[in-house]
């Protein structure tokens, strides 16, 4: 993963969060299935294949995934290439760092950006799962973690229809 590219991820980030409350809107999740490693999607039996998401009033896209077996609220953004964590999330999956940790991964508006990488376990959305997936936990600016490409593009198509996004 490039470090500017994730730079302008976490920027973009930082400034939506720092300017939209979220809207939250909830995502059933059907049960755990044997997983398919190394960031693979598989879709769960029983479950839609079509995840429909709607758009909230601040003109943004949410979703509440499980991650690693907790309920994550994410800014579902086709412009970020990444998955970024808030801290209150990382923490919420138990992930913990001390200043130490915190290496410089990108660059904000406000200047670098200091966060820790680390892998989720499992991911899902709906009828969607992902497996091994890299992330950045990002302490300090980050108000609602970011759902970017490196999850979008491992379900399938994505395309957005009036006030719907709708995910294959």
């Amino acid at each position: 993963m490039s470090h500017k590219l994730l730079a302008f991820v976490i920027g973009l980030g930082l400034v939506i969060g720092a300017l939209w409350p979220s809207s939250r809107k909830p995502v059933e999740t059907p049960p755990v299935v044997a997983p398919s490693k190394g960031g693979k999607v598989i879709a769960v039996p029983s479950a839609p294949s079509e995840i429909v998401l709607t758009r909230s009033q601040n003109g943004h896209f949410y979703a509440d995934l499980n991650v690693d077996g907790q309920t994550i609220h994410f800014l579902v953004d086709t412009g970020t290439s990444s998955i970024a964590l808030s801290a209150a999330d990382a923490r919420k999956l138990g992930i913990s760092w001390t200043e130490q940790d915190l290496k410089p991964v990108g660059r904000g508006v406000s200047g670098p950006v200091n966060g820790k990488f680390v892998t989720l376990h499992r991911m899902q959305l709906g009828s969607k799962e992902a497996w091994d997936m890299e992330a950045a936990v990002i302490p300090n600016g980050l108000e609602v973690s970011l759902l970017g490409q490196t999850f979008l593009e491992k379900i399938g198509s994505v395309s957005i229809n009036g006030d719907q996004m709708i995910l294959r």
